[in-house]
């Protein structure tokens, strides 16, 4: 969905990365000799057919405020700020075949302004042309501004319930424009009149230009390919003529007017007595300086969806603010040329892309070849029909209705989710009411409107829990693998840990709610993990609420554990537990929760070491008998590894599994760019055991953490329990086995969690 809308498309997104790619060098002259050139070139002509009836109709939207007098000069100016801002901005942007010139919705948006100032100026249309370059001026002064500081990347994030609502409310509005000039009136109010009498003035007219919609229809379906609005000026200029040279006495309204070379020197210029007035008058400074922001504003949300759509059709370096800052000075140049602000036109971009422009020649050979044609086929173009451009404009407004819109129509009453309907009528909701504050209020209005649902949405977005998940170290475990013994005692023990998943932004407006909640939950847990791998943001409000949670933990022998923090406010963070030794920064959830589980055991074991266990409390001794614990040692090697030695390698022979008692291991795995550590292992657990039942080559490393000391049982040492000792040896695979499952369940349980 795009404001421009001469061409229907469903394949784009707004970028959500925010990147800028401006350090990517701009493509100069494409490789490949003679015969890329002449493809450059030959997309070139293509572009400057399909963009011919855009840049007219473009113009005289523009200048139609200002009386259908103008017109001509209005389809002049769309045509020379198409050659030269297209060129300037396709010098000044990362070369591809993105294409710009003007476009039919945002021209529309120009023509808003340019009847509020009409208004404002008690209909002196020559101080309102006059004003049009200041106008152009100040778009292209706010592009540049938010493409240098950055600014644009916010309005990326536009609710786009809010945009399709305004581009359908937009659609309407053009067609609604154009239905007096199809039905021979002056005014929607005199065809109101015309609909209660049921008469029309100019018959001929009307069928002619219904006719031409209908064709287009007809030949769009037929020729998919073949650009829409191009066929429609080519039939209606073609059969208007045809019928005037037959039928002399036939009605089908004006043509567009008679336009000299000369004509060009008449464009409006920059004055500064129309700038003096402006800023005498307050009313009229207000409406170009809203008007401008406003457009500038939807001009730079269209340029970003078309880049992310030009991206889809072709992997292309493209730098947002660079593409930004070069559009601003293409309509820079546009201000003094004619007065019409230039935008990417995607229907023109695809069609360049299709012909095979890939880089800068492609727009800038489309742009000299519209130059020649104002210069050489003046009266040919300025021949077209006035009502063949009404009925191109229908055209493009039954094209604005946005798609996804329509979607969400659609899924309001026949969504099968209960909670997908409420949500497509939320949205929908929206949209209409966008929709409707453009039709009835003018753009300006719409996209005021727009505007405010979208920060009435950014605040109920905002204001949802910012707890997003309570657990309890009960349901909750690290990736250390622990001895069973040790995990009944956490078991027991896990409400006294208390995990909160948090999600959104912690600002003023929910860290009050967070404040509450901690100081209830140090009633009951003694360990309090804050997990915010979630939170996207910290304010100050917020950084206090953890100032003063830290300070109550240490009141009450509590503990805080803050992790998963973003770099982009870890050091709000870091600085809101500094000082306090019962509060501390970790990593992620992993590393805060096997500090809690090692906090609880060596509580549980009276303060001992949490790293030694007995081979009688070990998992693969569970159920033996000591008889037969004395027996396994016989047949065991005790074996010892200091810090950072591996006990295996990738790649070695399974021979082996190692029994621990004191320390811990990690199971490793290189990578093209890291080692990743898959899992620890705790005293009482064993390593080893699949690779001594399968005897595959291990598949990953364990190296010793710490001083690690452990039973060693090599393949030789189990074939003689299995033989001498088989009940031993039973209890063994029986133990694995169960080891294995409980494993298992643990994967599966934090897959499920992860999924919530």
């Amino acid at each position: 969905m795009s404001l421009n809308s001469a061409a229907p498309r469903t394949d784009i997104a707004p970028s959500s990365d925010g990147a800028d790619a401006d350090a990517t060098p701009a493509r100069g002259m494409p490789e490949g000799g003679w015969p890329t050139i002449a493809r450059e070139l030959g997309a070139g002509l293509t572009v400057a057919c399909v963009a011919l009836p855009i840049c007219i109709s473009s113009g005289v939207l523009a200048y139609s405020p200002l009386g259908p007098e103008y017109a001509a000069q209005g389809a002049l100016a769309g045509l020379v700020c198409a050659v030269f801002g297209g060129i300037v901005a396709a010098i000044l942007r990362t070369s591809s075949f993105v294409t710009n010139i003007p476009t039919n919705p945002i021209s529309f948006l120009h023509a808003s302004f340019g009847a509020a100032l009409f208004g404002a100026w008690n209909g002196d249309a020559a101080m309102v042309l006059a004003a049009y370059p200041v106008f152009v001026l100040l778009v292209a002064f706010w592009q540049i501004l938010f493409g240098i500081s950055g600014l644009s990347r916010i309005i990326k994030f536009t609710p786009y319930p809010v945009l399709g609502g305004f581009v359908t409310g937009l659609g309407l509005l053009i067609g609604l424009k154009q239905l007096p000039v199809l039905f021979g009136v002056p005014s929607l109010s005199a065809l109101l009149d015309l609909a209660r009498h049921m008469s029309l003035p100019h018959p001929l007219t009307t069928l002619f230009g219904i006719l031409i919609v209908v064709a287009v229809m007809v030949v769009g379906r037929i020729y998919p390919k073949f650009p829409a609005l191009l066929s429609g000026l080519l039939i209606g200029f073609v059969s208007f003529h045809l019928l005037r040279l037959a039928f002399p006495a036939i009605d089908l309204g004006p043509t567009i007017g008679a336009v000299s070379i000369g004509s060009f020197w008449a464009m409006p210029k920059l004055d500064m007595s129309v700038v003096l007035a402006l800023w005498n008058d307050k009313e009229a400074l207000r409406i170009i300086l809203l008007g401008s922001l406003i457009l500038s504003l939807l001009g730079t949300l269209d340029l970003f969806l078309d880049l992310r759509a030009a991206q889809n059709l072709s992997d292309i370096p493209i730098g947002p603010r660079r593409e930004l800052i070069g559009l601003g000075a293409g309509n820079i140049v546009a201000a003094f040329v004619g007065a019409v602000v230039v935008a990417i036109s995607f229907s023109v971009t695809v069609a360049n892309h299709r012909s095979g422009g890939r880089t800068r020649m492609s727009t800038i050979a489309a742009a000299l070849i519209l130059m020649a044609a104002v210069f050489l086929a003046p009266s040919l173009l300025f021949a077209i029909p006035m009502i063949v451009l009404a009925a191109l404009l229908i055209i493009v407004s039954i094209r604005s209705f946005d798609a996804m819109t329509l979607r969400m129509a659609q899924d309001a009453f026949v969504a099968d989710d209960p909670a997908s309907r409420a949500r497509a009528r939320r949205n929908l909701a929206i949209a209409a009411a966008v929709a409707a504050a453009t039709v009835v209020g003018q753009p300006i209005i719409g996209a005021g409107v727009g505007v405010l649902l979208a920060c009435f949405i950014f605040i109920a977005d905002m204001s949802r829990p910012i707890v997003r998940r309570r657990a309890t170290a009960a349901a909750i475990h690290s990736k250390r693998v622990r001895s069973r013994h040790d995990l009944e005692v956490l078991k027991r023990a896990g409400p006294l840990v208390s995990v909160l998943e948090l999600q959104g932004v912690l600002f003023f407006g929910n860290s009050d709610d967070l404040a509450t909640e901690l100081r209830d939950i140090t009633e009951r847990a003694v360990i309090i993990v804050l997990d915010f791998k979630r939170v996207s943001d910290i304010d100050i409000s917020g950084a206090t609420a953890l100032q003063q949670a830290a300070k109550r933990c240490a009141e009450r022998n509590r503990h805080l554990i803050l992790c998963g923090a973003q770099p982009g406010y870890a050091t709000i963070v870091n600085e809101a537990v500094a000082g306090s030794d019962n509060a501390f920064v970790l990593d992620d959830v992993d590393a805060a929760m096997e500090w809690a589980e090692e906090a609880i055991l060596r509580a549980g074991s009276g303060g001992h070491s949490v790293f030694e266990q007995d081979l009688a409390q070990a998992d693969l001794t569970l159920g033996m008998s000591a008889p037969d614990v004395e027996i396994l040692k016989k047949h065991l090697t005790a074996i010892s590894y200091p810090a950072g030695a591996s006990l295996c390698n990738a790649g070695d022979p399974s021979d082996r599994l190692w029994i621990l008692t004191k320390g811990t291991v990690s199971i490793r795995v290189s990578g093209p760019h890291a080692d990743r550590r898959l899992a620890s292992l705790a005293p009482g657990c064993s390593v080893g055991e699949m690779g001594l039942l399968e005897r595959q080559p291990r598949s990953a490393d364990v190296v010793a953490d710490d001083d690690v000391e452990a039973y060693m049982l090599t393949g030789m040492q189990f074939e003689a329990l299995l033989r001498d000792h088989p009940r031993i040896g039973q209890a063994i695979l029986t133990n694995i086995a169960r080891q294995l499952a409980q494993r298992l369940r643990v994967t599966s349980e934090d897959l499920r969690l992860a999924d919530q």
